[in-house]
């Protein structure tokens, strides 16, 4: 199955890009936003007719205008704009992290314990001292 990071990607970018643009102002043309995006023009097409129907955007006078001011809730979650492989070498990258520290946190975990031990050795010791006077 295709993911559709692509699309919400460029459905959150041009959210970002209209963002200043007051209600009724043209968004652009199709081909401008493949340029600027760097994406096909179904998808564009696709992020354009989804804004329609949730209500961004309208057409007037044979052009796309916004209807009104994007909302944070439109925009959709960071994590679903990730491609498969980005998500992937995320989740390594994090089990590495994770284990790096495990392995700081056992080292420190170590620590305390020896340190009574020394202590333990040293009271020992004084108590061995005392003992032979």
């Amino acid at each position: 199955m295709k993911s559709n990071a692509v699309y919400k990607r460029a459905y959150n970018q041009c959210l970002a890009r209209w963002q200043d643009l007051a209600p009724g102002e043209p968004v652009g043309s199709e081909a401008a936003l493949v340029s600027a995006l760097g994406i096909s023009r179904t998808t564009v097409r696709a992020v354009l007719d989804g804004m329609a129907q949730a209500g961004i955007l309208r057409q007037h006078d044979g052009r796309r205008r916004l209807a009104r001011r994007p909302a944070a809730a439109d925009r959709f979650p960071e994590i679903q704009t990730e491609t498969a492989a980005a998500l992937v070498v995320r989740e390594v990258h994090a089990r590495d992290a994770e284990r790096q520290l495990e392995a700081q946190v056992g080292v420190v975990a170590q620590r305390p314990r020896d340190r009574d031990e020394v202590l333990a050795r040293d009271v020992q010791r004084q108590l061995a001292a005392v003992d032979d006077d």
